[in-house]
């Protein structure tokens, strides 16, 4: 873990602990020690298989390099869905779950690479396919929270994104 804020911060050891420290400061802001062992639904306030319906995602199997596959299917998210079952807060607390809890027990069961190590990244698999003008402007502040959050919480985690079906207003957005 260390290693991942050295790298974040290009070694410099004291920025590396000052982003260490906001690390700790967020989780605890967040109660993290409270509702981590407490489940999603817990931390949802809702149903998980329910949430799913309106942002469809899932963590399984590993790529070949060992890292874990995240695929979320953008496309047919439903942001006010989603805010009629749950809130803001409740849903960073599930992130929060997800990456401390759910993918602990990926990460312990990661496939070693060719020099024995675990490989503790991720490949996320982001579809847009279907996606809507008025779906993006709906979930943007949902995703700029979470960039935001693992930026600070989860550094160099992310070891490869592959953004699939993606329409032209969105690519022009990206670039």
């Amino acid at each position: 873990i260390a290693c991942r804020f050295l790298r974040a911060r290009e070694f410099r050891i004291e920025d590396s602990l000052i982003l260490l420290k906001k690390a700790y400061d967020l989780l605890k802001e967040h109660d993290a020690d409270n509702w981590s062992s407490q489940g999603a639904e817990a931390c949802l306030g809702a149903d998980e298989k329910l949430v799913k319906t309106f942002y469809p995602h899932q963590a399984q199997g590993y790529d070949r390099y060992g890292r874990l596959l995240c695929f979320e299917h953008n496309g047919n998210s439903n942001f006010p869905a989603i805010k009629s079952v749950t809130n803001r807060t409740n849903l960073i607390r599930y992130h929060l779950y997800t990456m401390e809890k759910c993918y602990d027990e990926y990460f312990t069961k990661t496939p070693k690479n060719p020099a024995g190590l675990s490989t503790i990244s991720m490949c996320c698999i982001c579809d847009f396919e279907n996606i809507s003008l008025s779906q993006v402007s709906a979930g943007l502040d949902h995703l700029n929270n979470l960039i935001a959050l693992d930026n600070v919480c989860y550094p160099e985690q992310l070891g490869k994104l592959l953004v699939v079906n993606v329409p032209g207003f969105i690519a022009g957005v990206w670039n």
